[in-house]
């Protein structure tokens, strides 16, 4: 869980230029995963033609 927005940014950027992660699978990982954690999935989490999306 992350605890604020400050931390949120942190482990996106250590995902990116630590662990090397491609940015586009490091917004799959903090999108489509945690949408389908919430039982979201598809209509969050993915941007697609006719799905509700919250940027």
């Amino acid at each position: 869980m992350v605890a604020n927005q400050d931390s949120f940014r942190a482990n996106l950027r250590d995902l990116v230029q630590e662990e090397g992660l491609p940015l586009t699978e490091t917004i799959q990982v903090v999108t489509a995963n945690v949408a389908k954690a919430l039982k979201q999935w598809p209509n969050k989490g993915s941007i697609q033609v006719g799905l509700t999306r919250t940027l």
